[in-house]
């Protein structure tokens, strides 16, 4: 089915919007506290471990471990956002053609974030889809059973994601882990998430704009 010049250009709007255009001042206010926390680490003295000083440790990891669990979730925002304006495109799709498939699949988020984008070494699955489980996690990670093999539905599904990452039940850093899987030891480094979910949305872009050109030409 081929657009007509009007549908063209309010499709065109729509791939428009697929963006990372929100300001990154929380990633950049979260780094800088995990930045704090890692330097308050390094001026522990080594070798000592009276309980001071091991109290002081284990609270500058919980913090940590903290700060990254609000970076996903920050992610996690920007990254629903764009799944919103790809589905967008897709409901219009489906109204002028009776057809939501674009670009080869429908627009779920599940497809989203497994699109255009490499699995992380070891797993099957995406950055992108491990940002937004890591993000479900730490929301959630409270109402969950100890034994993640009994939990049901979006929690079994979110463990199954984040157990591939190195998380665990009882683990007191299973984000710190997840953070290693995907972007290495530097912690302070959250705003190299922001460069993941701007590469992704420009790739998805990417294909919607080719698939505007197929229609046009078809």
């Amino acid at each position: 089915m081929a657009y007509s010049k009007e549908e063209e250009r309010f499709f065109a709007l729509l791939v428009q919007a697929i963006d990372v255009t929100a300001d990154v001042n929380l990633l950049y206010a979260l780094s800088i506290a995990i930045q704090d926390s890692v330097r308050a680490i390094e001026g522990l003295p080594e070798h000592d471990h009276s309980p001071e000083v091991i109290w002081q440790l284990d609270d500058e990891c919980d913090q940590i471990e903290n700060l990254l669990g609000l970076s996903f979730v920050v992610c996690q925002l920007y990254l629903t956002n764009i799944v919103s304006h790809c589905r967008h495109l897709h409901d219009f799709h489906e109204r002028e053609s009776g057809n939501r498939q674009l670009a080869g699949h429908n627009g779920e988020k599940k497809e989203l974030m497994q699109r255009c984008c490499i699995p992380i070494a070891g797993t099957s699955y995406t950055a992108i889809t491990a940002i937004d489980a890591f993000a479900n996690y730490f929301k959630h990670r409270d109402e969950w059973d100890y034994n993640w093999n009994s939990l049901k539905a979006n929690a079994l599904a979110t463990a199954t994601i984040v157990q591939s990452f190195g998380a665990s039940s009882g683990s007191t850093g299973s984000l710190r882990q997840g953070y290693r899987r995907m972007l290495g030891d530097d912690f302070q480094q959250v705003l190299r998430f922001g460069d993941i979910l701007r590469d992704w949305a420009k790739a998805l872009k990417a294909e919607y704009r080719q698939e505007l050109s197929n229609l046009s030409t078809s």
